[in-house]
């Protein structure tokens, strides 16, 4: 069950982005130009020697903080984070998200003005919704996802925490998509189909079945069936 608590869009907060690298920059930008929030800094996980502490420097003619030192920059009380998904971060420990979370600070959501979101949508925290998305009616989005530029999200679908969802993918209507899934740009989900956790559907990939979890998927899966439009019409109208 995806609980949703974080502050409003309409809301404007005072926000540090975690990260300094291109997709830092291209959240900057959004967060600037079009939102109601203020950037203030990035901070970021680096290595630091005992003797030599990290220290702070400058992203975007803004500070970039270590991590270790954000609280002592920017408490909890007063600025709120995002933490753009990073694919594979996990691998190398906790993600932005969850280490910024652990620590007592509370997150934005970006959705572009040109999205079209439904009323009785529900977007979690720290997600990015990019232009032209589509997001039909009683669609949920958890916690830490991201939408590229042109997805469709059809009515009554699941969107579960920490999935990254590229360009021009198109998840049909009844879709449960579990947490950490990753569709690639361009990929079909046929209606009423569930993506594991986990899975990864490829570039373009069009998916009629349901995923495994954990499972790859790649390729168009389109071939030309035996039965005739003609008979699949009368079917659909009896």
């Amino acid at each position: 069950m995806l609980s949703f608590t974080f502050l409003e869009e309409s809301e404007m907060a005072k926000v540090v982005v975690y990260g300094a690298d291109r997709l830092a920059s291209l959240v900057h930008f959004y967060l600037k130009h079009e939102s109601p929030h203020e950037v203030v800094g990035f901070v970021t996980r680096r290595r630091s020697h005992p003797l030599r502490p990290a220290s702070v420097g400058e992203f975007e003619g803004l500070p970039d903080v270590p991590l270790e030192q954000l609280e002592q920059v920017f408490g909890p009380d007063e600025v709120a984070c995002f933490a753009p998904r990073r694919r594979g971060e996990e691998r190398g420990g906790p993600a932005g998200y969850e280490l910024l979370k652990a620590r007592g600070y509370e997150f934005v959501t970006f959705t572009s003005p040109g999205a079209v979101v439904s009323r009785d949508a529900e977007i979690g925290e720290n997600c990015l919704i990019l232009e032209n998305c589509t997001i039909q009616p009683f669609v949920r989005i958890g916690h830490d996802v991201t939408l590229g530029a042109g997805c469709h999200i059809g009515h009554h679908s699941e969107i579960g925490d920490h999935v990254e969802i590229g360009p021009g993918v198109v998840v049909g209507s009844g879709c449960i998509i579990e947490p950490h899934g990753v569709l690639e740009a361009g990929a079909a989900i046929a209606d009423c189909r569930r993506i594991g956790r986990g899975a990864l559907i490829g570039k373009n990939a069009v998916v009629h079945e349901n995923a495994k979890a954990g499972g790859v998927y790649r390729g168009p899966a389109a071939i030309r069936s035996k039965t005739s439009s003609h008979e699949i019409y009368a079917s659909a109208g009896q």
